[in-house]
């Protein structure tokens, strides 16, 4: 399926609109990266990261919905967050990196991510959240060592360059270009002509590369995870005190998608609460 390519506008990402906001940001990034990974890249971990915040339910199933990325909600001092797993991989990635940021400073309210690129346009708080995820993934530091790695020129970066970062931290296309631009690795010039090579669709720019030489497929994959937080545990604790009946259990568990094999426990009611 091809996926909507919104324009980014590079004026209107945080690092032009308030450029002491996204070194704010960017401080948060690096002192969250250490704190939560030992300052070692992130990419996929980021899920094992959100898992091992108390009191924050990671959800994640597929929703065919190209638009819809993630979600956060805000409930009796609890955290539920949501990831479309029916989303490439590294677009799961940058949008439960976003969410990260708003568990950590937007409490209180509920925050919808629907199209995670184009919310590079957004208001204030969703700017911040994503030039947030975007230094949490892609650090500077860590990106300079990787372009030195690399070889890749300042001035001479070709598209192919781009993916092989991509491929590296785990990042979405656009998301790349814009760290390269923050670090002045591209001039604006360049990030604008980057940014208008079309990256979702199979058929041409940054889609058909990535098919052509297999940099960074493995980031590409639409998983679609299943993932439920403790919902299986509370529906175990609810069977055994018989506040539900394991009809009602069974339908709400259809419903969202899990497994027969789990819900096969509780039409055998070999279910327990160990």
């Amino acid at each position: 399926m091809i996926a909507n390519n919104n324009k980014v506008n590079i004026r209107n990402i945080l690092f032009h609109v308030d450029i002491n906001k996204f070194h704010d940001v960017e401080k948060k990034a690096i002192a969250d990266l250490a704190d939560l990974n030992r300052n070692y890249r992130i990419k996929s971990d980021i899920f094992s990261i959100l898992r091992r915040i108390e009191d924050l339910h990671l959800f994640v199933f597929p929703i065919e919905d190209e638009q819809l990325n993630a979600f956060t909600v805000f409930r009796n001092d609890k955290s539920f967050i949501y990831v479309n797993s029916y989303l490439p991989l590294n677009l799961q990635i940058f949008a439960a990196a976003h969410e990260l940021y708003h568990n950590k400073n937007n409490k209180g309210s509920q925050q919808l991510l629907e199209d995670v690129e184009s919310k590079f346009n957004g208001d204030i708080d969703e700017m911040m959240a994503n030039s947030y995820a975007a230094c949490l993934l892609v650090p500077k530091i860590h990106l300079e060592d990787e372009i030195n790695i690399l070889n890749i020129s300042k001035g001479n970066i070709e598209l192919i360059d781009i993916l092989k970062l991509m491929d590296s931290f785990a990042v979405p296309y656009k998301a790349m270009v814009l760290r390269l631009f923050e670090t002045g690795f591209l001039t604006e010039h360049e990030a604008d002509f980057f940014l208008n090579i079309p990256d979702r669709n199979p058929k041409e720019g940054v889609a058909l590369k990535i098919i052509e030489t297999r940099i960074g497929t493995r980031w590409e994959v639409r998983t679609k995870d299943v993932e439920f937080s403790n919902l299986i545990q509370l529906a175990v604790d609810n069977f055994n005190d018989a506040n539900f009946s394991a009809q009602k259990i069974i339908h709400d568990l259809s419903g969202i998608g899990v497994s027969e094999e789990i819900i096969s426990l509780f039409k055998e009611g070999d279910v327990d609460g160990k």
